[in-house]
């Protein structure tokens, strides 16, 4: 089910979900189609402008995905690996006046535990990183153009992630990006 409401300073959106999917595990050195995977959960989203040029944006996400109807007990029932329970966003963007077309932003993004196994047994934990960039719209030889710098994690937060059962990735590292588009 989804609910939307989009109004000139202010818009909404939430969407609650449920979906399966086969699973599999391995059974004698094989992998079998055992039970399914059951993701319900609530994505939510909104932004409003409390004054001229400011817009400020969050979103959060809250998902039970669990593995059911497995045969193997130390599996059925428990978290599927590689997905938080919860995750939120929020995200500030400035349009100085004095400047026509820069914009500048800030935003910060959290993400839950999640368990790097299908049994549960080893949890990645849960962490936060911010995000700053700018961008700025102008027009050259008439055609549009969008420079857009910033750093993700900005902070250089240490933090890890998973990978495909029983890895656990290192998170990106402080990372400069740039780049231009144009318009053709």
């Amino acid at each position: 089910m989804d609910v939307k409401t989009d109004h000139e300073r202010w818009a909404a959106m939430s969407r609650c979900s449920a979906s399966i999917a086969a699973t599999t595990t391995p059974t004698a050195n094989m992998f079998v189609q055992d039970g399914t995977e059951r993701y319900m959960g609530v994505d939510s989203s909104a932004w409003f402008s409390p004054v001229r040029d400011v817009r400020v944006m969050a979103g959060v996400l809250a998902l039970n995905a669990k593995g059911v109807g497995i045969d193997d007990p130390s599996v059925n029932g428990k978290r599927i690996f590689g997905t938080p329970r919860f995750q939120a966003t929020a995200r500030v963007e400035y349009s100085p006046p004095v400047v026509h077309g820069l914009t500048l932003d800030a935003g910060v993004k959290y993400t839950g535990n999640m368990a790097l196994d299908a049994a549960n047994q080893f949890i990645v934990p849960s962490y936060t990183t911010v995000d700053i960039g700018a961008k700025y719209e102008t027009a050259i030889a008439g055609k549009d153009v969008t420079f857009r710098a910033g750093i993700n994690n900005l902070f250089d937060k240490r933090y890890s992630t998973t990978g495909c059962g029983y890895y656990a990735l290192p998170g990106a590292v402080r990372t400069f990006i740039a780049n231009a588009t144009v318009e053709f």
